[in-house]
């Protein structure tokens, strides 16, 4: 079966491939430059134990902003040369190397207006399902639990059952794309990492800093769409406690590596959709149009939100 590459009109004939690493992949639908550069991380890590790859949304800000929470529009940064589409600013895992940091992070209202959304799709869907009529979401999942952790100041993070450790991790960041998107309200990250398990360490909880994560997750095609409530807390002397410092939104689509795949599709207000994964072309742009998705359906709930204001 001959490939269709980008651009090219259809019943065309053509010789070429999409190549990838070790892999070439051949399909009757071509790729975009974003699947491929997705696809090219995503296959470098696909044998590698504990491995993620996830597109984080939130917004830049200059490298030597104090933003901790939200950046406004006045503290978002903006690139030196002229730019009036998406488009990649940095590609390398060293932040010396950037004049600008990522603030992983979105505004609550946009938070809160995407978990109504996405919670109202799958109601409606689901009672589609109980009437026993046809829907493409009659396998997507949704998960919410609550994750402790402890971060050590050599960046080891130590996993807690209740207020026990249980395990411990270093996470090594492999690549990181960052994107400028300036016809959004948001930026996006595109991240590779290993997460390396570590022997539990002897610490002093009081030297750490803890991250209590409500997370809600929708796992839908090779995409599992992750919508994280986060409390930033830091020892405090005076209470002798945990104290909370501030809360940050975070969401973040994160790939499944794990083979499996939940074929489904939010037909209603959201253009998310999913296939059936046996094909890794198809995961690729599977997992790609959820991320568009999102990041559409946040810029749009920020912006109304902000003119409800």
């Amino acid at each position: 079966m001959q490939p269709v590459v980008e651009g090219q009109k259809k019943n065309e004939k053509t010789s070429k491939a999409i190549t990838l690493p070790g892999l070439t992949i051949f399909g009757t639908s071509g790729v975009s430059h974003m699947e491929k550069l997705i696809g090219e991380i995503i296959y470098s890590m696909h044998d590698i134990p504990n491995a993620e790859v996830e597109v984080r949304f939130g917004r830049m800000v200059d490298r030597d902003s104090t933003v901790k929470t939200f950046a406004s529009d006045d503290q978002r940064y903006v690139p030196p040369m002229p730019l009036y589409s998406m488009c990649a600013i940095s590609d390398s895992d060293k932040a010396a190397n950037r004049d600008y940091k990522f603030a992983a992070t979105v505004s609550q209202p946009a938070f809160n207006l995407l978990n109504r959304a996405l919670c109202a799709s799958f109601t409606h869907n689901s009672e589609r399902t109980q009437r026993k009529q046809p829907t493409f979401m009659s396998d997507v999942r949704f998960q919410h639990f609550q994750e402790r952790v402890h971060i050590l100041p050599d960046g080891t993070r130590v996993m807690l059952k209740g207020d026990s450790p249980i395990a411990a991790f270093r996470k090594e960041k492999l690549r990181i794309v960052d994107f400028y998107c300036p016809r959004h309200e948001f930026d996006f990250r595109i991240q590779s990492a290993i997460e390396r398990p570590v022997e539990l360490p002897d610490y002093d909880v009081k030297k750490s800093k803890m991250r209590i994560k409500n997370r809600l997750s929708m796992f839908i095609g090779s995409c599992r769409l992750d919508m994280t409530l986060v409390e930033n807390r830091k020892w405090s002397r005076k209470n002798d406690c945990f104290m909370l410092q501030k809360e940050t939104f975070e969401v973040e689509c994160e790939y499944a590596f794990d083979g499996t795949a939940y074929q489904g599709g939010l037909q209603n207000n959201m253009r998310i959709s999913a296939f059936p994964g046996v094909h890794f072309l198809d995961r690729i742009k599977s997992f790609w149009q959820n991320c568009e998705a999102v990041l559409d359906e946040l810029s749009n709930f920020h912006a109304q939100s902000s003119a409800e204001t």
